[in-house]
């Protein structure tokens, strides 16, 4: 059997609790639960792994990004309701501007798509 060697690191209290809760969740020890990401989940090897991490980076934030514009339209579209159910005047977006976020949204996730394809 091959010689055993140590690491020893040092954790920030928020790190050490991070890192407790997680061994405890999935029933590990903090040792085991370090090793496994170092050995399963470490620095990429490759340009080409570096690459699509950093390109799945961008589809992240490109995903959080249709997201908000989601949770905008949801918004518009429930003051609008609410605005016209409690008084008589004209709405805050009309059928037409709540078309072209849609659309706006859709095509973004449609460019999205062809990219990732």
């Amino acid at each position: 059997m091959a010689e055993k060697k140590q690491y020893k690191f040092y954790l920030t209290e928020e790190e050490f609790e991070k890192a407790d809760n997680l061994a405890k969740k999935y029933n590990l020890t903090v040792t085991k639960l370090a090793k496994f990401f170092l050995l399963n989940m470490g620095v990429p090897k490759t340009a080409a792994e570096i690459e699509k991490r950093n390109q799945l980076k961008e589809v992240k934030n490109e995903i959080k990004q249709i997201g908000v514009n989601l949770n905008q339209i949801a918004k518009r579209v429930n003051a609008r309701y609410y605005y016209e159910k409690n008084t008589s005047h004209h709405s805050f977006i009309s059928n037409e501007e709540l078309f072209q976020l849609l659309t706006e949204t859709k095509n973004e996730l449609n460019k999205l798509n062809e990219r990732w394809k």
